[in-house]
């Protein structure tokens, strides 16, 4: 078997993707356990311990990722809030003035220094980047984790191993109902 064909690290991730698209939609089921990862793991060569590394690494990036995603919308929908604000109660003084004393614009103070004020909140909030403290990403991640368990992440060896043990309890159920759908 010299001349057998050799896949580069990206092919191997499109075949794999493919292979398990291909496999959810024909047995109708999404992803694979933890125990079917470190099932494929040893199958590869990887050990069980690398596998649960890089999967706690993974789910901790998807994590950190989701968590900035969300800081980032909240605050353009308050820099929106901001500008929809402006907008309407300059627009208000603007009508006071005009009806009032249509030759004194003093309207423009308030247009002239609240634009400032926004011009800096969207400058903040989107030129630079700000980036969210290190708290305020904690806040958010718990929030995250607390809203789908599907993201929580367990730190400790013994919570991946505690993990893989209900994976494989709920895998012997789940393989025992793909085949009752293949027999049928």
């Amino acid at each position: 078997m010299a001349d057998e064909r050799k896949y580069s690290d990206v092919e191997l991730r499109e075949i794999l993707q493919r292979a398990l698209e291909k496999q959810s939609l024909e047995l109708g089921t999404a992803g694979i356990s933890h125990a079917e990862l470190l099932a494929i793991g040893e199958q590869v060569g990887v050990s069980p311990a690398a596998m649960a590394d890089a999967a706690l690494e993974v789910s901790r990036l998807r994590l950190d990722a989701d968590a900035k995603r969300a800081l980032k919308s909240r605050r353009q929908k308050w820099l929106a809030g901001h500008a929809a604000l402006f907008a309407l109660v300059n627009g208000l003084l603007f009508t006071v003035n005009y009806l009032t004393t249509p030759g004194e614009w003093w309207v423009l103070f308030s247009v002239f220094f609240w634009g400032l004020a926004l011009a800096a909140h969207a400058a903040v909030t989107t030129a630079f980047g700000a980036s969210p403290s290190p708290s305020a990403l904690e806040r958010e991640r718990r929030k995250l984790q607390a809203a789908s368990p599907r993201l929580r992440i367990d730190a400790t060896a013994a919570g991946i191993e505690a993990t893989a043990e209900e994976g494989s309890q709920s895998e012997a159920e789940e393989n025992g109902a793909r085949s009752a759908r293949l027999n049928s």
